[in-house]
């Protein structure tokens, strides 16, 4: 039984290191995510699921910009050109977008 105890506080020390970390992240990382049913976060959990913990394996805190892959598209430019600006200019502030 002892063994069990030791693998147990081996196991919540470790989590609380994780918590800590992640609680005291200092810088930011943007990243756009453009999709379709960006008004339905659910649609894309397992998407924002992993960038957030790939943000934490490089200690950054996550900021997510949800764009609507329809604002972006040439068509708005006439349509609504200020919703068009300010989708591009949206991920274009972000740091992880396509190249």
């Amino acid at each position: 039984m002892p063994d069990e105890l030791q693998v147990q506080k081996k196991f919540m020390r470790k989590w609380k290191e994780l918590a800590d970390r992640a609680e005291g992240l200092r810088k930011e990382v943007c990243i756009a995510l453009v999709g379709k049913y960006t008004k339905l976060q659910d649609a894309y959990a397992s998407v924002i699921k992993a960038l957030t913990h790939a943000a934490l394996a490089v200690h950054r805190r996550l900021s997510l910009n949800y764009i609507n892959a329809e604002d972006l598209e040439e068509h708005m430019k006439i349509k609504d050109p200020v919703r068009y600006h300010n989708a591009w200019k949206s991920l274009c502030q972000c740091q992880g977008k396509p190249q």
